[in-house]
Parts: structure tokens; sequence; C-alpha cells
């Protein structure tokens, strides 16, 4: 019927009111990442944004900015030394069996050919 109340009906009534929110096209998004202001303007809110979030909390005496600030360092520690030490020893390994499967594939036949 006309006045049918499911998901389907309210997705398809063409008496709904418009957005007014306008979506940026893919060229405008493309300038702004070309745009040094953009992530001049993008830090300078996350900073603002931090301030906010843990000025009050450091002088509360609160423990949230020292765990926040441990799982940070945490996380960059443990990336950095799976980029300096764990992944050129991966990508030697790969490369080890590789040239083994080149060279079992070249005597026995077959492969991944696609």
């Amino acid at each position: 019927s006309s006045n049918d109340n499911t998901s389907i009906g309210r997705l398809n009534n063409t008496n709904a009111p418009s957005s007014h929110y306008t979506y940026p096209t893919m060229a405008s998004t493309i300038a702004k990442l070309f745009n040094p202001a953009f992530y001049t303007q993008t830090a300078g809110y996350v900073v603002q944004r931090a301030h906010n979030y843990y000025h009050p909390l450091m002088r509360q005496n609160k423990a949230t900015p020292l765990f926040h600030a441990m799982v940070g360092i945490s996380a960059i520690m443990y990336t950095a030394t799976y980029y300096a030490r764990v992944y050129p020893d991966q990508q030697k390994l790969r490369a080890i069996k590789k040239q083994a499967l080149e060279e079992y594939y070249e005597k026995h036949g077959g492969g991944d050919h696609h």
C-alpha cells in the first residue's frame, strides 16, 4: 500500500524532506589533500581537542592521560620494532620460499600461472 511504514517504504518516500548536507566531490577531496593548509588546520584541531580533553584530567591527577600515553608509546615501539627487526627477516624468508617453489615447479611442472 502507499502508506507502507516498513523500512523499504520509508526509503522510497518521495515526500521526505531533502537533506541540506552536501557531499564533497572527488575533485574537492583531492584538492584538499594537496593543500598544506588542510594539514595545518587538521593538526591544530587535533591539538585543541587533545588539550580540551586531557587538561582537566591532568589537573585532577587522573591516571587516564598516563594510560593513554603508555598505550600510544607501546604501539609506536611495537611498530618500529616490527619494521626494523621482524619485517626484513620475513621478507628474506618469503624470498627463500618463493625461490624454492619456483625451483619445484620448474622441476615438477605446475605452479601459479595466473
